[in-house]
């Protein structure tokens, strides 16, 4: 049996977490073994309310006494930093880069220290896109052990959603945490230009160090009306079943896992990533890709007015994601990297 320590060094939720607790929960039929290490705190409550195994730490020190401890299980390292930790006890690691990193993209300090500390000890690394890897600046040595692996939702265990558009409460919601690189501030910049030529009705789902100036900003331009806040949610699906556009404004990302849960909802995808972002996935028949919130603002006034082409890009969007709404392909290529680490 194969047994997994997938190493964190963060504490909040996002979508390198819920991917893992999902992967873990579905792969309890395969012959592995998995230990979640994190620091105490909101992940660590999700992974208790899930039965999910899981060490807490509280310090560099102690986390590097965990990994001496835990030195026999295969390493599973969530982000460059729990790798670079993870390769002082370590020679062997699994390093999955979640997200289209600045850093990675160009030489820095960072960069650097992956290059000659962490990319020496790495058996594999998983990208969450091609644009992951692409963009990454020494992509050129890391070819040969590098593995593109999208994300996965378990959405299939949910009924869909066939709620008419025009019986749906949310004209657009925001889903994701509420930092700099989600550029929340952004999405009410937005909200406020469209409500001067359209009232809507919009939600932001999602906690972080930005929401108390976010409920601020939404007191100072009398948005209340418009936008409605409620913060961290286990459940999203009440929000995005009764959602018609979701909205990400973010400076970068990797494969969103809110893609996914919005294709499944049969919510229609908008972002301003650019026309290249996904696109083997998004195009201009299932989604609404623009460079920037000027662009997407004009588009989202047109579609918003059109609940029938709403539809016909929300049918087209849910097809074209059907591969990812469970976890058979991930779960099954992921096992295999498991399988082979004892034998390269």
């Amino acid at each position: 049996m194969n047994k997994i320590l997938h190493i964190f060094v963060s504490n909040g939720i996002g979508g390198a977490e819920l991917l893992i607790s999902n992967l873990i929960i579905s792969n309890q039929n395969y012959h592995t073994n998995h230990t979640v290490l994190c620091r105490k705190g909101r992940f660590s409550d999700h992974l208790s309310k899930k039965s999910i195994n899981f060490i807490t730490y509280s310090n560099k020190i102690q986390l590097l006494l965990i990994l001496n401890k835990y030195k026999s299980y295969i390493f599973h390292c969530h982000d460059p930093g729990a790798a670079f930790i993870s390769s002082l006890i370590k020679n062997k690691l699994i390093l999955h880069v979640h997200g289209n990193h600045k850093y990675m993209q160009r030489i820095s300090l960072k960069n650097l220290i992956i290059l000659f500390f962490i990319l020496p000890k790495i058996y594999r690394i998983l990208w969450i896109s091609e644009d992951a890897f692409e963009s990454f600046y020494f992509k050129n040595k890391v070819i040969y052990f590098s593995v593109v692996l999208f994300n996965f939702s378990n959405t299939s265990v949910l009924n869909t959603n066939n709620k008419p558009f025009d019986k749906r409460k949310y004209d657009l919601i925001f889903l994701g945490r509420m930092t700099e690189i989600k550029q929340p501030m952004k999405f009410i910049l937005l909200v406020k230009n469209i409500v001067i030529n359209k009232k809507i009705k919009c939600i932001m789902v999602g906690d972080g160090p930005l929401l108390p100036s976010i409920k601020k900003y939404i007191e100072l331009y009398s948005l209340g009306g418009f936008i409605e806040t409620v913060g961290f949610k286990e459940n999203i699906y009440e929000y995005l079943y009764d959602s018609k556009i979701l909205v990400n404004l973010s400076i970068s990302e990797g494969f969103p896992i809110t893609f996914i849960e919005s294709a499944w909802s049969k919510v229609i995808i908008s972002h301003t990533l650019g026309y290249n972002f996904l696109k083997s996935l998004l195009n201009n028949n299932n989604s609404i890709s623009c460079e920037n919130t000027n662009e997407l603002q004009i588009k989202l006034l047109n579609l918003l007015k059109d609940d029938f082409r709403m539809n016909e890009i929300a049918e087209k969007n849910f097809n074209t994601f059907k591969d990812l709404y469970n976890s058979k392909y991930f779960t099954k290529e992921l096992n295999k990297i498991y399988n082979d680490y004892e034998t390269i």
